[in-house]
Protein backbone atom coordinates (compact mmCIF):
# COMPACT_ATOMS: atom_id res chain seq x y z
CA UNK A 1 0.00 0.00 0.00
CA UNK A 2 1.41 2.88 -0.23
CA UNK A 3 0.85 5.34 0.96
CA UNK A 4 2.17 8.55 2.63
CA UNK A 5 -1.13 10.28 2.46
CA UNK A 6 -0.80 14.00 2.91
CA UNK A 7 1.25 14.06 6.11
CA UNK A 8 -1.08 16.83 7.28
CA UNK A 9 0.88 19.57 9.03
CA UNK A 10 4.10 18.36 7.42
CA UNK A 11 2.69 19.89 4.26
CA UNK A 12 3.35 23.24 5.90
CA UNK A 13 6.33 25.36 6.77
CA UNK A 14 6.75 26.08 10.45
CA UNK A 15 7.58 29.51 11.88
CA UNK A 16 8.68 30.18 15.47
CA UNK A 17 6.03 31.83 17.64
CA UNK A 18 8.68 33.88 19.43
CA UNK A 19 8.82 36.44 16.61
CA UNK A 20 5.82 38.73 17.20
CA UNK A 21 5.94 40.28 13.74
CA UNK A 22 5.79 36.83 12.12
CA UNK A 23 2.88 35.67 14.27
CA UNK A 24 0.84 38.62 13.07
CA UNK A 25 1.63 37.82 9.43
CA UNK A 26 0.07 34.38 9.66
CA UNK A 27 -3.24 35.67 10.96
CA UNK A 28 -6.06 33.18 10.58
CA UNK A 29 -3.91 30.78 8.53
CA UNK A 30 -1.72 29.99 11.54
CA UNK A 31 -2.38 27.09 13.87
CA UNK A 32 -0.27 25.71 16.72
CA UNK A 33 1.92 22.73 15.96
CA UNK A 34 4.75 21.48 18.16
CA UNK A 35 5.25 24.89 19.80
CA UNK A 36 5.28 26.73 16.48
CA UNK A 37 2.76 28.67 14.43
CA UNK A 38 2.22 26.68 11.26
CA UNK A 39 1.82 28.58 8.04
CA UNK A 40 0.08 26.88 5.12
CA UNK A 41 2.93 26.92 2.63
CA UNK A 42 3.34 23.55 0.92
CA UNK A 43 0.35 22.16 -0.95
CA UNK A 44 1.96 19.24 -2.83
CA UNK A 45 3.98 16.22 -1.85
CA UNK A 46 5.80 13.38 -3.57
CA UNK A 47 6.80 10.18 -1.81
CA UNK A 48 8.64 6.90 -2.20
CA UNK A 49 6.99 3.98 -0.40
CA UNK A 50 8.62 0.81 0.96
CA UNK A 51 6.45 -1.83 2.54
CA UNK A 52 4.74 -5.17 2.29
CA UNK A 53 1.47 -6.64 1.04
CA UNK A 54 -0.12 -9.64 2.72
CA UNK A 55 -3.03 -11.02 0.69
CA UNK A 56 -5.53 -13.26 2.47
CA UNK A 57 -5.42 -15.83 -0.36
CA UNK A 58 -1.64 -16.27 0.01
CA UNK A 59 0.33 -17.26 3.08
CA UNK A 60 3.23 -14.86 2.61
CA UNK A 61 4.06 -11.18 2.52
CA UNK A 62 5.30 -9.55 -0.69
CA UNK A 63 7.71 -6.64 -0.97
CA UNK A 64 5.81 -3.56 -2.15
CA UNK A 65 7.42 -0.47 -3.70
CA UNK A 66 5.48 2.63 -4.61
CA UNK A 67 5.42 6.27 -5.64
CA UNK A 68 2.83 8.78 -4.55
CA UNK A 69 1.70 12.29 -5.38
CA UNK A 70 -0.51 14.22 -2.98
CA UNK A 71 -2.34 17.54 -3.03
CA UNK A 72 -3.70 19.34 0.02
CA UNK A 73 -7.10 20.84 -0.88
CA UNK A 74 -8.02 22.36 2.50
CA UNK A 75 -6.74 22.16 6.04
CA UNK A 76 -8.48 18.79 6.51
CA UNK A 77 -8.96 17.33 3.01
CA UNK A 78 -6.56 16.11 0.38
CA UNK A 79 -6.26 13.79 -2.60
CA UNK A 80 -3.56 11.40 -3.66
CA UNK A 81 -2.50 9.24 -6.61
CA UNK A 82 -0.61 6.07 -5.67
CA UNK A 83 1.22 3.60 -7.91
CA UNK A 84 2.64 0.40 -6.39
CA UNK A 85 4.37 -2.74 -7.57
CA UNK A 86 3.93 -5.91 -5.50
CA UNK A 87 7.18 -7.83 -6.05
CA UNK A 88 7.09 -11.63 -6.66
CA UNK A 89 3.31 -11.38 -6.91
CA UNK A 90 4.14 -9.20 -9.93
CA UNK A 91 1.02 -7.08 -9.70
CA UNK A 92 0.66 -3.34 -10.29
CA UNK A 93 -1.76 -1.26 -8.22
CA UNK A 94 -3.07 2.23 -9.06
CA UNK A 95 -5.21 4.02 -6.46
CA UNK A 96 -6.77 7.49 -6.08
CA UNK A 97 -7.72 7.90 -2.40
CA UNK A 98 -9.19 10.92 -0.63
CA UNK A 99 -7.70 11.80 2.75
CA UNK A 100 -9.25 13.39 5.83
CA UNK A 101 -7.13 14.66 8.73
CA UNK A 102 -8.57 13.16 11.92
CA UNK A 103 -6.32 14.97 14.40
CA UNK A 104 -2.81 16.39 14.38
CA UNK A 105 -0.73 14.24 12.05
CA UNK A 106 -3.17 11.34 11.72
CA UNK A 107 -5.04 10.92 8.43
CA UNK A 108 -7.74 8.48 7.34
CA UNK A 109 -7.98 7.65 3.64
CA UNK A 110 -10.29 5.80 1.31
CA UNK A 111 -10.57 5.49 -2.43
CA UNK A 112 -10.97 3.33 -5.52
CA UNK A 113 -8.25 1.71 -7.55
CA UNK A 114 -7.21 -1.02 -9.97
CA UNK A 115 -4.91 -4.01 -9.58
CA UNK A 116 -3.38 -5.81 -12.56
CA UNK A 117 -3.66 -9.56 -12.92
CA UNK A 118 -0.94 -11.07 -10.74
CA UNK A 119 1.51 -13.36 -12.51
CA UNK A 120 2.84 -14.77 -9.22
CA UNK A 121 6.37 -15.08 -10.60
CA UNK A 122 7.99 -15.72 -7.23
CA UNK A 123 5.54 -18.35 -6.03
CA UNK A 124 5.82 -22.09 -6.25
CA UNK A 125 2.88 -23.60 -8.13
CA UNK A 126 0.41 -25.56 -6.03
CA UNK A 127 -0.25 -28.86 -7.86
CA UNK A 128 -3.73 -29.08 -6.28
CA UNK A 129 -4.80 -25.54 -7.19
CA UNK A 130 -6.66 -25.56 -10.50
CA UNK A 131 -8.35 -22.17 -9.87
CA UNK A 132 -5.27 -19.93 -9.87
CA UNK A 133 -2.65 -20.50 -12.51
CA UNK A 134 0.99 -19.68 -11.83
CA UNK A 135 1.85 -19.52 -15.53
CA UNK A 136 2.97 -15.92 -16.14
CA UNK A 137 1.93 -16.08 -19.81
CA UNK A 138 -1.62 -17.35 -19.24
CA UNK A 139 -4.38 -14.82 -19.85
CA UNK A 140 -6.16 -13.56 -16.73
CA UNK A 141 -9.20 -11.51 -15.93
CA UNK A 142 -7.46 -8.35 -14.71
CA UNK A 143 -7.37 -5.54 -14.07
CA UNK A 144 -9.41 -5.90 -10.90
CA UNK A 145 -11.35 -3.15 -9.12
CA UNK A 146 -10.41 -2.42 -5.50
CA UNK A 147 -11.24 -0.20 -2.56
CA UNK A 148 -8.49 0.96 -0.20
CA UNK A 149 -9.14 2.06 3.40
CA UNK A 150 -6.32 3.09 5.72
CA UNK A 151 -4.52 5.32 8.15
CA UNK A 152 -1.34 7.36 7.78
CA UNK A 153 0.68 9.18 10.43
CA UNK A 154 3.28 11.86 9.68
CA UNK A 155 6.59 12.15 11.51
CA UNK A 156 8.19 15.46 10.61
CA UNK A 157 11.91 15.73 9.88
CA UNK A 158 13.29 19.16 10.70
CA UNK A 159 11.51 22.45 11.34
CA UNK A 160 10.80 23.37 7.74
CA UNK A 161 8.01 20.81 7.35
CA UNK A 162 9.42 19.92 3.94
CA UNK A 163 10.27 16.26 4.73
CA UNK A 164 8.30 13.58 6.57
CA UNK A 165 8.32 9.86 7.30
CA UNK A 166 4.82 8.50 6.96
CA UNK A 167 4.07 5.02 8.33
CA UNK A 168 0.78 3.63 7.05
CA UNK A 169 -1.56 0.65 7.31
CA UNK A 170 -4.28 -0.05 4.73
CA UNK A 171 -6.81 -2.70 3.82
CA UNK A 172 -7.42 -3.34 0.12
CA UNK A 173 -10.64 -5.09 -0.87
CA UNK A 174 -9.99 -6.47 -4.36
CA UNK A 175 -12.77 -7.87 -6.55
CA UNK A 176 -11.07 -10.91 -8.15
CA UNK A 177 -12.97 -13.50 -10.21
CA UNK A 178 -16.34 -12.67 -8.65
CA UNK A 179 -15.25 -12.54 -5.00
CA UNK A 180 -13.72 -9.96 -2.65
CA UNK A 181 -10.14 -10.69 -1.59
CA UNK A 182 -8.52 -8.85 1.34
CA UNK A 183 -4.95 -7.56 1.25
CA UNK A 184 -3.18 -5.73 4.07
CA UNK A 185 -0.62 -3.16 2.94
CA UNK A 186 1.83 -1.66 5.44
CA UNK A 187 5.03 0.31 5.27
CA UNK A 188 6.58 3.74 5.40
CA UNK A 189 6.88 6.58 2.91
CA UNK A 190 9.54 9.28 2.62
CA UNK A 191 7.76 12.44 1.55
CA UNK A 192 9.09 15.73 0.23
CA UNK A 193 6.69 18.69 0.11
CA UNK A 194 6.76 21.57 -2.36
Amino acid sequence: MAVSLLAAPSVRAQEHEEAPEEAGEHGENAEPFGGHAVHAHYKNGAALFLGGTMESAEEQTFLTLGIEFERLLTDRWGIQVVGEHVHDFDAWVLIAPVGFRLAGNLWAMAGPGLESEARRTGLEPDPHDDEHSTDPHEEGGGPFFLWRFGFVYAIHLGESGRFALTPSLSLDLVREHGEWVKAWVFGVGLTVHF
